[in-house]
């Protein structure tokens, strides 16, 4: 058995050292894992306490309502209803329908959320069988399930009121609506920025300092373990629980030096599998996050303005939101929102970079919250017909949510809705002319290997049947009648039949 087990890392060693071009990086990831291993073991009975209550509070903030129903029928409804997405499709093609070490080790844009292409990719193996893009978007809903028990168990405290009035404004949040049921990160990067500003809030004593400190800490490591675009939050999170609690750090400094140095070296072991065999250029330097090439303050603040407007819901909410963060850090003197605020437009000056909009998400929420716990801690009278009312309003703002959803597709869902529409012609055998353009292509692809639909890629060699649809973006050198056209991006797709 010994001997099996030494050949067996024997190749394993051979393979990395021998045919992994980046096989150098493990130089530097041994070291790492050693000093890891060292600080954990001399750490680990605080380490294991620390989980222990970690896991109590994490399991008591969780609470089945229907408030959390109401989101998961809704969510549910839509990640039955409307294909994959273009992000999504890229997702599924690349991290999804291989296997989790793929997605472990293989970072070719920050389309790879990690951690959730790790989960998304156990529970599309175990449902695969049903063809249901649900199950691909699963991990994501369930967050946004979570979230949702969050707020009524933390915030509202069963309050019908609060619930009802955070649901109605989630609901017009099309941004958030669209990534809760994406088969992407955010909603799971939402639900941990969630936790960490509901430990930020409340205020910490010296007993319970440590506890929160490393609850954000983990928290932290998850979504950036999902995303290292999760940065932008989290640098904004912990800023702010540094200055909520400068009196009691100073008696803590040996404690947060060993906490963040477990912190660091647990994120740079998480992708060590991308850095052994893909190397550490695919995560700093692909495409989408090099730096400006030329620096502008005004620029980058008006990016970071009209994010957080977007990813809030729009002028009206966002207009709302922060006039009321405004007005009770003013009136409750919480002078920690500062460096809360200013602290991810600081790393976009700093990687002079900015981020795509839903990247603030999770931010903007947490903000929402903020606003929330405020809110709460007024004087309401109390509310005659509070259940009807609520009722009402969950109602209406359902309604008027489901049709600005499909009138105004937002988060990326335009070819989601191309594809739905395109699926009326799917009766036939596919050909998918390889000029169709790329956001539509596939898209296309993830969701017939979804449903197993037959289909064909082609070129302007390949031979095609008579009486097959055929879906282009340029003219063909073929006698094809057009039954339909639409766009995709800057390219229009054309829908057609051999004559």
């Amino acid at each position: 058995m010994a001997l099996e087990l030494f050949i067996v890392f024997l190749n394993i060693s051979m393979f990395l050292f021998f045919n992994n071009p980046n096989f150098k990086n493990l130089y530097f990831v041994f070291p790492i894992f050693i000093l890891w291993l060292f600080i954990c073991y001399k750490k680990r009975k605080n380490i294991i306490e620390f989980l222990k209550e970690f896991l109590e509070y994490v399991l008591s903030s969780f609470k089945f309502s229907w408030a959390s129903l109401i989101i998961l029928i809704l969510l549910s409804s839509y990640a039955l209803y409307l294909p994959l997405t273009y992000d999504e499709s890229f997702t599924f093609i690349q991290f999804v329908d291989r296997n989790i070490f793929y997605a472990t080790c293989t970072y070719p844009a920050p389309n790879n959320h990690v951690l959730h292409s790790i989960l998304s990719n156990i529970t599309w193996h175990i449902f695969q069988w049903t063809e249901l893009a649900l199950f691909v978007r699963l991990p994501a809903i369930i967050a946004s399930f979570l979230l949702i028990s969050l707020f009524v168990v933390k915030v509202a405290k069963q309050n019908t009121f609060f619930t009802t009035l955070f649901i109605a404004v989630m609901l017009l949040n099309l941004p958030f609506l669209s990534f809760s049921f994406q088969a992407r990160g955010y909603s799971m990067q939402t639900l941990f920025a969630a936790f960490s500003i509901l430990q930020i809030f409340t205020k910490s004593t010296e007993q319970t300092f440590k506890f929160r400190n490393n609850s954000i800490l983990l928290f932290s490591l998850l979504g950036l373990f999902t995303s290292l675009a999760y940065l932008y939050v989290f640098v904004s999170l912990y800023t702010t629980f540094l200055t909520h609690n400068l009196t009691i750090i100073k008696k803590n400094i040996p404690y947060l030096i060993s906490t963040t140095a477990i912190f660091v070296l647990t994120i740079v072991l998480l992708y060590s599998p991308i850095v052994v065999f893909r190397g550490y250029e695919s995560i700093v330097h692909n495409k989408f996050v090099r730096p400006l090439d030329n620096f502008d303050f005004l620029y980058l603040l008006n990016h970071y303005i009209e994010s957080l407007i977007e990813v809030s819901g729009g002028n009206i909410i966002a207009a709302i939101i922060f006039s009321l963060l405004f007005y009770f850090s003013i009136k409750n003197k919480h002078f920690g929102i500062i460096p809360f605020l200013l602290a991810p437009l600081c790393l976009m000056l700093i990687l002079n970079q900015t981020p795509f909009s839903r990247v603030f998400l999770p931010f903007s929420i947490a903000v929402l919250l903020v606003v929330f716990l405020d809110l709460k801690q007024q004087s309401w009278p109390q509310i005659k017909y509070r259940n009807l009312i609520s009722s009402i309003i969950i109602s209406v703002s359902i309604i008027i949510s489901t049709v600005r959803f499909f009138k105004i597709p937002n988060g990326g869902m335009g070819s989601s809705f191309n594809v739905k529409y395109l699926s009326k012609y799917f009766d036939k055998h596919i050909y998918l002319h390889n000029n169709t353009h790329d956001h539509l292509k596939i898209a296309l692809i993830a969701n017939f290997s979804i449903s197993d639909t037959s289909f064909e890629l082609i070129d302007s060699t390949s031979e095609v049947k008579k009486e097959s649809i055929i879906i282009f973006s340029q003219d063909l050198d073929k006698p094809i009648k057009v039954v339909d056209s639409l766009l995709s991006g800057d390219k229009k797709v054309f829908i057609g039949y051999l004559k």
